[in-house]
């Protein structure tokens, strides 16, 4: 991972593609956003030259950044992307976030891990299980997932990534450690229990996408929403679940409701 305050001499240890970094910060209410990028040529940079993978072709890598807090969040992921995109040129490569830079190929997303801490412990938490305030706060992503979808894809290209089979969501459905779900729970010890909203591009904007996602997580608290059952397999095949919009011109006129 990289962190808030972001490094060069902290660059993360690059695993199968994957940039880890043991140094997560607990959230107040956005704890953690992870983005892929694609990089063509790729050039994989990690501590050393050693650690450095360089190749032709094309590949995506996810970064994750941890704050703690959904503004301290907001202003590293500019930073973020900077930082990778200026890396990648000092050594001849070109670093894109755009949510669909290949049309034959998986796109890159924005996902957003949401927790709610207070008094140093995770209010989502209990037993190493989502208790029933996180529950709630789900049931308002997902009550709302379908018209604020416009704050995480807000040009076409970013809907050309919405295609089922490409771990991108078609629906609000949620599940379990499921990647087919629009909303991934993920649970085990207390401090990572969370939520995973998994539909936004990784161009969108910050401060839009965590600025109506946690308003609709905490209106599903204020009201006591009650989710739906969760999706145990296929999500892309599930009919029961509220779609969400495939194209531009649905994603602005679906806040607006029905005609």
């Amino acid at each position: 991972m990289a962190t808030a305050r972001v490094n060069p001499a902290d660059a993360p240890l690059i695993l199968n593609g994957k940039h880890e970094i043991s140094k997560p910060f607990a959230g107040s209410a956005s704890r953690l956003v992870s983005f892929s990028i694609w990089q063509y040529p790729i050039s994989m940079l990690a501590r050393c030259p050693s650690q450095m993978i360089e190749g032709s072709g094309f590949f995506a890598n996810t970064w994750a950044v941890s704050a703690k807090g959904a503004s301290q969040l907001q202003a590293s992921v500019p930073v973020t992307r900077t930082l990778v995109k200026e890396l990648a040129h000092k050594h001849g490569y070109l670093a894109t976030f755009m949510a669909k830079p290949f049309i034959d190929a998986l796109g890159s997303g924005f996902h957003t891990h949401y927790s709610l801490w207070k008094d140093g412990k995770n209010a989502f938490a209990e037993a190493g299980k989502l208790n029933k305030i996180g529950l709630s706060f789900l049931a308002g992503l997902q009550k709302y997932m379908p018209e604020i979808a416009i704050a995480g894809s807000s040009n076409p290209n970013a809907f050309r990534r919405r295609q089922p089979y490409t771990f991108c969501p078609i629906n609000n459905s949620w599940g379990y450690d499921n990647r087919t779900v629009g909303l991934r729970v993920i649970q085990g010890h207390d401090s990572a229990v969370r939520v995973e909203k998994r539909d936004a591009s990784a161009d969108c904007n910050p401060y839009y996408l965590l600025a109506t996602d946690i308003a609709a997580g905490l209106d599903g608290i204020e009201q006591g929403l009650t989710p739906t059952e969760p999706c145990h397999g296929n999500a892309y095949a599930l009919e029961t679940a509220d779609p969400l919009p495939l194209n531009l011109t649905d994603g602005v006129l679906w806040p607006k409701g029905p005609n």
